[in-house]
């Protein structure tokens, strides 16, 4: 059902889709559902997971941006925060999807995973208003909160159906 959304999402002529979801990399699922996520003219984010080094799909097929995280602390700098890789953040090298031929890197034999980060750690995660039941501000993350935003980069960008994956 999650490959049938995502075919009605870009029938119904969305560009960017995110997906904030993954299950662990087999080889029958890495057959039997890259098909789902590759739509050329259509950027499609997935997170890379939560639980530290390792790959999942839907992150892993060659079509897909996959999206890791950071943590964000505040500095002194100009940006006023300093960014590192967060230590729950998945990645990894794919046992069975193939390199896609614009990843260079020699660091794995077949697809490389992650391809971009965002703020994921839930100790600094992005803030979220709840105006339904328990009312007020929280903090949330995980890649299930950066594929959005990465996702939300390339639909403000505008030019989504101009670029794949590398881009």
């Amino acid at each position: 059902d999650l490959g049938n959304s995502i075919n009605t999402a870009v029938h119904l002529h969305a560009n960017v889709v995110s997906n904030s979801y993954g299950t662990s990399e087999d080889a029958e699922t890495a057959q039997s559902a890259a098909h789902y996520y590759d739509h050329p003219g259509v950027v499609i984010t997935a997170s890379a997971g939560d639980d530290g080094y390792g790959v999942q799909l839907p992150a892993a097929f060659k079509n897909v941006v996959a999206v890791g995280g950071t943590s964000l602390n505040p500095a002194s700098s100009p940006r006023g925060w300093a960014e590192t890789v967060w230590n729950g953040t998945g990645s990894g090298c794919s046992q069975y999807v193939s390199k896609p031929a614009w990843q260079k890197d020699k660091g794995c034999l077949k697809r490389s995973v992650t391809d971009v980060s965002a703020v994921a750690d839930p100790a600094t995660g992005v803030a979220v208003y709840n105006s339904y039941g328990d009312s007020g501000w929280g903090t949330f993350g995980g890649t299930s909160a950066s594929a959005p935003i990465i996702a939300g980069v390339y639909a403000l960008a505008g030019n989504a159906a101009k670029v794949n994956s590398s881009y």
